[in-house]
């Protein structure tokens, strides 16, 4: 039987990629519209927020060309 060691072990890491995207700064405003008009009437999916809501996982199909905008902005700086 072999010994166990105590300690700590990253199992599970998790990796980010940040891009700036400055040049789609002027549609904020207008996304933020569009997702608050989509929380007003629809319940979302229940995941791991807590007093919050998560729009279901179909963002790019909503049919606003701004989240065409940004899908395609952000499919295009993938490594």
């Amino acid at each position: 039987m072999s010994k166990r060691q105590s300690g700590l072990r990253q199992i599970f890491p998790t990796v980010l990629m940040e891009r700036g995207l400055d040049a789609l700064l002027p549609l904020n405003e207008r996304l933020r519209e569009i997702i608050l008009e989509r929380e007003a009437c629809d319940p979302g999916v229940t995941a791991s927020n807590v007093s919050g809501w998560h729009s279901s996982p179909d963002l790019l199909d909503w049919g606003h060309p701004e989240l065409q905008t940004i899908g395609g902005a952000f499919l295009a700086t993938r490594p």
